[in-house]
């Protein structure tokens, strides 16, 4: 079994535990992807309605990316916290500090991955109801779904930067971690 494999089974094993990491995750995606969606719509030819949908929008994802980061990191501390009896086992059996870094980085990835795709899946979904639903809050004759590339590019690019950070954010968890249980060890 490779190391790859080793933190994608780890994924598997413990998907009750990351259970609300990744709907959470999902989730946010979802909601940014939907405000992306609209926020790149062609239809919204009235330049006044066009700067006040991509001012808000944008306004708003910043805000869903700023509370995103910081849920995401808490939720994911609280479950580094709850899993570090299987981490100490595994340090005991021989996994070094490094080895334990990269299995973390790589599990937070496979999840940001998963949460990512599934949720622009979701987010397509149901951007047609959602444009529904803004077309009559604007008084707009028409406002279909439509396909381009810059909503799905900005999703991606935005939420697999939150994941990088967010797993370099654990790594450096677990490290605190265990510089706290040796210090507490000498007193």
């Amino acid at each position: 079994m490779t190391f790859q494999q080793f933190a994608y089974h780890n994924v598997i094993r413990n998907a009750r535990v990351y259970a609300a990491f990744l709907l959470a995750s999902i989730f946010s995606v979802l909601v940014f992807f939907v405000y992306s969606m609209l926020m790149f719509h062609p239809n919204i030819e009235d330049q006044f309605l066009q700067n006040i949908a991509f001012g808000g929008m944008f306004i708003a994802q910043v805000i869903l990316i700023i509370f995103t980061l910081f849920f995401l990191f808490y939720s994911m501390s609280a479950f580094l916290q709850a899993r570090s009896h299987e981490f100490g086992v595994l340090l005991n059996l021989g996994m070094d500090k490094r080895q334990l870094n990269r299995m973390i980085f790589l599990e937070t990835m496979i999840l940001g991955v998963v949460s990512t795709s599934v949720g622009i899946f979701f987010g397509f979904a149901f951007s047609k109801f959602f444009f529904m639903v803004i077309r009559e809050m604007i008084l707009l004759d028409s406002l279909p779904l439509y396909m381009s590339w810059k909503p799905f590019t900005l999703t991606i690019l935005v939420f697999l930067s939150l994941y990088i950070i967010i797993s370099f954010g654990s790594s450096v968890f677990i490290r605190k971690k265990n510089i706290i249980q040796l210090l507490k060890g000498y007193s």
